[in-house]
């Protein structure tokens, strides 16, 4: 199997008891890598399955079928870049790490019908936090012509933690860029920006869905490569430039980590929707609660004040871009070995396949939530689920 283009795994299926914390799924099917080439992360996949039970149960369904959770229901917490860790919650919120209420959204299914962890964003801005101009333009709404020319079209993102910068459509993108001082994009798509603007910022960059703005600080939006390469400067050769964190993409948009550090984001799988609160951190103490089968309650509201949300200036990010092709694209790879349930497959077998990005559903259609990317004392907030969430 390879992903994207320089990155393939040998990989071997087994069933097996995984332990999360307290939390014990029995009889899980999981894939051993004995091989790989630049991928050194396991990857915890999260997104709706499309197929049921079969050809396996994926594990937040496993969850829920062995009475661990009452819901297909996990709650995302990646905090700050510069932060060490964060957190995810099985079947149920915690309200010790957001402020105000939680907004419903409803999942955008793709061209096929199937689910997927999207949704409509309503409108993008530019904060500038010192007093200075501020910028805001809706999407897909016909009655306000906005300065972008944004269409509906544009209103379809999906949520995934797996990517680093955001992918928007240039109708978006563009705005965002020219707010943000950028320059011209380099030959790998990325907008290179000054890194000492950027740290001095106490702007946001803000994103709408529905009736709640999640409002992201530069610091977090703007990528410093310099922690990457151990450069002494801003940039990757020791220069004051850092990257904006969105690219342009014509297939489907992408809202990644760039965005999502800055919102609490609670994907409710059986009724098909994300609920999305400003993030914050309000003590140490966790204030979880068990989501029911009939979904996240209307009324729970997170337990932290506004002056606690996570939109005060931190350090740049230091996160290193993925890349990922905007294009058609052809990747070759060897079949290492077979597991039982996939009919027709045969060892040693040579694929070449052409995939080509299609404007609503891409290969990150099963959007997950890496394992590195999670790991606030898992122990704490995971080994609470036998309790999380029988009661």
């Amino acid at each position: 199997m390879q992903r994207l283009r320089t990155t393939s795994v040998s990989i071997q299926y087994y069933r097996d008891t995984v332990s999360l914390g307290g939390a014990r799924i029995t009889n899980q099917t999981l894939g051993v890598v004995s091989r790989s080439r630049g991928q050194t992360q396991g990857i915890l996949g999260l997104g709706p399955t499309l197929r049921g039970p079969s050809p396996y149960s994926l594990v937040l369904s496993s969850m829920a079928e062995q009475g661990l959770i009452h819901a297909r229901v996990f709650s995302l917490d990646l905090r700050r870049a510069g932060a060490a860790s964060g957190a995810v919650v099985y079947g149920g919120v915690d309200r010790a790490r957001f402020s105000g209420s939680l907004e419903r959204c409803a999942m955008v299914r793709g061209a096929e019908g199937e689910r997927r962890l999207a949704v409509k964003l309503a409108a993008v801005g530019v904060s500038a936090g010192d007093g200075g101009p501020s910028r805001r333009w809706s999407i897909g709404s016909s009655a306000s012509a906005s300065a972008s020319g944004s269409d509906k079209d544009d209103a379809n993102v999906m949520l995934d933690s797996g990517t680093t910068s955001s992918r928007l459509h240039a109708d978006i993108a563009m705005p965002l860029l020219e707010a943000l001082g950028a320059g011209d994009a380099g030959p790998d798509g990325y907008y290179p920006v000054s890194c000492a603007r950027a740290a001095a910022s106490k702007g946001t960059v803000d994103f709408t869905f529905g009736r709640k703005t999640i409002r992201v600080p530069m610091t977090d939006f703007v990528l410093n490569m310099s922690a990457v390469d151990g450069s002494g400067g801003g940039g990757s050769n020791g220069s004051d430039e850092c990257y904006a964190g969105v690219v342009l993409t014509e297939s489907q948009q992408i809202l990644g980590d760039s965005v999502l550090r800055a919102g609490y984001f609670v994907f409710d799988w059986d009724n098909e929707a994300v609920h999305v609160a400003q993030a914050a951190d309000c003590g140490a103490e966790a204030d979880i609660v068990a989501v029911p089968r009939s979904g996240v309650p209307l009324n729970l509201d997170g337990r932290c004040s506004e002056n606690e949300a996570a939109v005060t200036p931190g350090p740049t990010s230091s996160l290193q871009p993925v890349a990922t092709p905007s294009g058609a694209y052809t990747t070759v790879y060897t079949v290492s070995s077979c597991p039982a349930f996939e009919r027709g497959c045969e060892t040693g077998a040579v694929v070449t396949r052409t995939v080509a990005p299609v404007p609503s559903a891409s290969a990150h259609d099963n959007a997950g939530a890496r394992i590195g990317a999670v790991t606030r004392n898992l122990a704490a907030v995971v080994g609470a689920c036998t309790a999380l969430l029988l009661l």
